[in-house]
């Protein structure tokens, strides 16, 4: 390469050759001038607060900046400040967040909410310490609250800068977390972090994008090691994923007096605080040894009740981590009298049963694949009284 586009190598990671000052200034400058010409027009960047960036970071988390849009702006509108968030009970805030996924990320926040108006007067601390000890901030959300909102110096890694990195430096090893931050580190400008980090995030997002990155596009493909080896496809290099386990389910819907029995999945349980059917792995593949649950066991241990029969009306199919869960949806028949009771160990405490209308179904908090469930449901019902 010319004296005028330095070497990548000049940039280089930890334990390699030490970096060159002018090749990284020549390399924040590109990308700095990139991201002020091009950067997305998104409503956090819009007059922007510490508390619209909490909440979209929060939001960003391992979601698609087209599928928070709508999110974002709904959920400002209904909670326009950290006061007002705080104020707001938790299934207001999960019923806003249903369908975004991730339901551990609204409680957190609201709990921040809670922990900032009642210790901070609802203002985002600016130091690192303090983010990092609140509810749902790790290092990477600590990192961008903390640069965007308040200037400090602290490199944001998520798996946009984890591509561009090793694009721009030709990792052709899959590096430790520690030596990926050590690199971002490096490379942040200090004078404008927040800038740097969502221009670094831009162009993972927008021009080096994991398939088909727009290299003739890109500000800094002078400078990419990448590139010129012509790696950019088979860069970044992955650990190796763990494989996809398939797991069956069975849901049963208890219906009496064209009424719907759903609970409330219990604090210290996945989806505290959601509402749900009856729901059980039908094997149990970590210990095969353990006999499958029954329908009628899972009717009994969840809600008390007894049915004779039950009717399978539809299956619904989602991925949840390393997960592909397909549920077989079951409707009970002969439903026994009596008032149902939380009686399983799993739904003792905070756990709520309640019987609502099919209506109602699609505006509880609930996760997606679990609301997949209850469009199917309400639409046998509506069915079957016509």
């Amino acid at each position: 390469m010319s004296s005028q586009n330095p070497s990548p190598k000049d940039l280089s990671p930890p334990n390699a050759p030490a970096i060159s000052s002018r090749a990284l200034a020549l390399f924040r400058r590109r990308l700095l001038r990139w991201y002020d010409a091009n950067a997305r027009d998104l409503p956090w960047r819009r007059c922007p607060s510490p508390y619209k960036t909490v909440v979209s970071e929060f939001m960003l988390q391992q979601t698609q900046v087209k599928t928070v849009l709508p999110y974002f702006r709904t959920f400002l509108k209904r909670y326009p400040s950290m006061k007002a968030l705080a104020a707001a009970p938790e299934a207001d805030v999960l019923s806003s967040w249903s369908g975004l996924g991730y339901y551990r990320r609204a409680r957190a926040l609201h709990r921040v909410a809670g922990i900032l108006v009642a210790d901070h007067r609802g203002r985002v601390p600016a130091d690192a310490e303090t983010l990092l000890a609140l509810p749902g901030f790790g290092d990477y959300t600590t990192a961008a609250v903390g640069s965007i909102a308040h200037g400090l110096p602290l490199a944001a890694v998520d798996g946009n800068v984890r591509r561009v990195l090793s694009r721009q430096f030709f990792m052709e090893e899959a590096p430790s977390s520690a030596i990926w931050k050590t690199l971002a580190s490096q490379v942040l400008d200090s004078k404008r972090p927040g800038d740097w980090n969502q221009a670094m995030m831009e162009l993972g997002a927008t021009v080096c994008t994991p398939a088909s990155p727009k290299c003739e596009a890109c500000p800094v493909a002078k400078s990419c090691e990448g590139l010129g080896q012509d790696a950019i496809q088979r860069l970044p290099i992955s650990a190796k994923r763990p494989a996809t386990v398939r797991v069956n389910e069975v849901a049963v819907a208890a219906v009496r007096r064209g009424k719907v029995l759903v609970l409330c999945r219990a604090e210290g349980r996945s989806f505290a605080g959601m509402w749900d059917l009856p729901r059980s792995f039908v094997v149990d593949r970590s210990n095969p040894d353990v006999d499958p649950i029954t329908p009628a066991q899972l009717l009994t241990a969840e809600t008390g009740l007894n049915a004779e029969a039950f009717e399978a009306i539809g299956r619904s199919n989602s991925t949840f981590t390393h997960h592909h869960i397909q549920t077989e949806l079951l409707v009970a028949r002969e439903l026994s009298s009596g008032r149902p009771r939380a009686s399983s160990p799993q739904n003792s405490g905070s756990a709520r049963l309640r019987w609502v209308h099919p209506n109602e179904l699609t505006q509880l908090p609930t996760g997606t694949a679990q609301r997949c469930l209850f469009v199917i449901l309400k639409r046998h019902l509506d069915k079957a009284q016509t």
